[in-house]
């Protein structure tokens, strides 16, 4: 009878559970990312009266219970009622923003994509055997490096605009028309 036995099973076992950490990591990144982008577009378009509705905007870390990740977006805190109101009432008439600010910034921007790329580029900047792969959280040692691919993508789709009067040049300052009426 033939034996037939499998060296570095182990091993390999141990491969692809790093593997699959590295990938949850990565998929919990993405997630961040694209809710960073939410609250931002969801910033953007709240009313603004004092800014409190606007400041209470916020995007939480995301949370993994067994094979599921999820990230919140949402309003609240101590604006919590002023906030609910504000994004039902649609009879509301505000100068700057508007309703359903949560809404309309959930179905502008382009999650999956963003997920992806900000996840994709996790997991390749700690994928193979020299990489080490990510540390044990993705917020510890790789933080600034999210940080850095969430403002990348929110500059694709919320780009800062220019000032009106164009960028500032170095040089002298402007000198102030002297005063008509001789006083000081």
């Amino acid at each position: 009878m033939a034996k037939a036995t499998v060296e570095g099973k182990d091993a390999v076992l141990k491969k692809l559970q790093e593997a699959m950490a590295r990938q949850r990591k990565a998929l919990e990144a993405g997630l961040y990312a694209a809710g960073n982008n939410v609250g931002t577009q969801a910033k953007e378009t709240a009313p603004h009266d004092d800014g409190a509705l606007r400041g209470s905007i916020y995007t939480t870390l995301p949370v993994r219970q067994g094979a599921r990740i999820t990230v919140e977006v949402g309003a609240g805190g101590p604006a919590e009622d002023y906030a609910v109101i504000q994004h039902e009432r649609l009879d509301f008439k505000h100068e700057v923003g508007g309703p359903k600010f949560l809404e309309r910034a959930l179905h502008s921007v382009d999650i999956l994509g963003v997920a992806q790329r900000v996840a994709k580029a996790a997991f390749e900047s700690g994928s193979g055997p020299k990489g080490g792969g990510l540390p044990k959280t993705p917020w510890s040692a790789s933080l600034r490096r999210v940080k850095a691919m969430v403002r990348r993508e929110q500059r694709k789709y919320h780009p800062r605009p220019q000032p009106k009067h164009g960028p500032r040049r170095p040089g002298k300052p402007k000198q102030l028309p002297k005063n008509p009426w001789g006083d000081r």
